[in-house]
C-alpha cells in the first residue's frame, strides 16, 4: 500500500500530507532517507492535487535542506530549484531568498554557473522588495554571500 493510498483511506489528505512533510527532517536524521523521500513524494502529489502550491514548494525546500545536510548537492539543488519553480510568486520574498540560499550553496559546490546566476537574479529581486533580507541572507549564507559579493 502506498503512502498516497493510506492518506486517501484515512481521509483528510491535506492534514496528513502536511504532517508527512513535517516528518521529513526526522526521517533523514534517523537515516530513513528512502522512507522520507517516498513519503515526501506522496505528500507532494497530494498537495498538487489539492492545489496547495506553497505546501509543495515548502516540501521541496525541506528536501533541499535535508539533502544539503548529508551533502548530496545534486538532490539539494534539484529540490531547491523545484521549490522556486513551483512556488513562483506565491512564495514570500523571504521564502524565495531562503530557497535561493540553498540552491546557491549547492550550485556553487557543483560549479554550476547558470544556476548560480539564476539564483543571484532572484535574490536581487527579493532584496529590492525587502532590503532587510540582504542582512539576514548574508548572516545565514555567509560563504555564498562572500563568493558573490552580495
Amino acid at each position: 500500500m502506498t503512502a498516497r493510498s493510506v492518506f486517501a483511506r484515512l481521509g483528510d489528505d491535506q492534514r496528513l500530507a502536511k504532517a508527512m512533510i513535517s516528518h521529513i527532517p526526522i526521517l533523514f536524521e534517523d537515516g530513513r532517507i528512502e522512507e522520507a523521500v517516498e513519503g515526501a513524494a506522496a505528500a507532494i502529489e497530494t498537495m498538487m492535487l489539492l492545489g496547495d502550491v506553497k505546501a509543495v514548494a515548502s516540501a521541496h525546500q525541506v528536501l533541499a535542506r535535508e539533502y544539503e545536510v548529508i551533502e548530496n548537492w545534486d538532490e539539494s539543488l534539484r529540490h531547491a530549484m523545484q521549490s522556486l519553480k513551483i512556488g513562483g510568486t506565491a512564495l514570500t520574498p523571504y521564502e524565495r531568498a531562503a530557497t535561493c540560499g540553498l540552491a546557491l550553496s549547492a550550485a556553487s559546490k557543483l560549479g554550476r554557473r547558470s544556476e548560480v546566476a539564476h539564483c543571484v537574479g532572484i535574490l536581487q529581486e527579493a532584496f529590492a522588495v525587502d532590503p532587510s533580507l540582504r542582512g539576514a541572507f548574508v548572516k545565514a549564507f555567509e560563504g555564498e554571500a562572500e563568493l558573490l559579493a552580495l
